[in-house]
């Protein structure tokens, strides 16, 4: 039950996310009447935010993590939680558009799975890696999960449906990669 707990901080960091993306649409495009749904729905500079934003919340929620846990197994699986945890929310909202349509939209649910897990989980695997944090790792690990992040939401936006049939399996390759890494390495400590 205990590692529930990791999951229900993944939801909390995406409510964040959602109330500070909310924020910046009302800071920076004050003048814009429409909705934070339409700005996001094609790229603008509102989505580069809202991805920072997005997988900067993530990092916070694993840091502590690090901190508290030595066993890298451990925080890559409580980050990958994380990101199961912000998935679910955004799946939610996307269901509960009033918008939402049945389209492939399979895709576009399994990708919000994947890519939140990945990024959370590629969080967790790079902090893990290196317990001397500095800002320059930090900010390496953000612009890689952002980049990740803004690739998958290009491609939703643009509704490129052969990229994702791409893109996607290459994300699982990607989470079977790091897991596998740590199967066969050895702690150096």
């Amino acid at each position: 039950m205990r590692i529930l707990k990791y999951f229900f901080y993944g939801m909390i960091s995406a409510f964040a996310a959602l109330f500070l993306e909310l924020a910046a649409k009302d800071i920076f495009f004050a003048e814009n009447d429409m909705s934070l749904n339409e700005i996001i729905s094609r790229l603008s500079p509102l989505i580069i935010i809202a991805i920072i934003i997005e997988e900067s919340l993530k990092i916070l929620f694993i840091l502590p993590i690090v901190r508290e846990i030595a066993d890298r197994r451990k925080i890559f699986l409580m980050s990958f939680l994380i990101g199961l945890g912000f998935a679910s929310v955004e799946i939610a909202f996307n269901i509960s558009d009033i918008d939402f349509q049945v389209k492939p939209i399979y895709l576009e649910l399994l990708g919000l799975i994947l890519l939140h897990a990945l990024t959370a989980g590629f969080a967790g695997f790079g902090l893990a890696k290196s317990r001397s944090l500095n800002i320059i790792k930090l900010l390496g690990i953000l612009f890689i999960t952002s980049l990740l992040h803004l690739i998958y939401n290009t491609a939703v936006i643009y509704e490129n449906e052969e990229f994702l049939f791409f893109y996607l399996p290459a994300l699982v390759i990607i989470l079977i990669l790091i897991l596998t890494s740590y199967r066969y390495k050895q702690d150096p400590d």
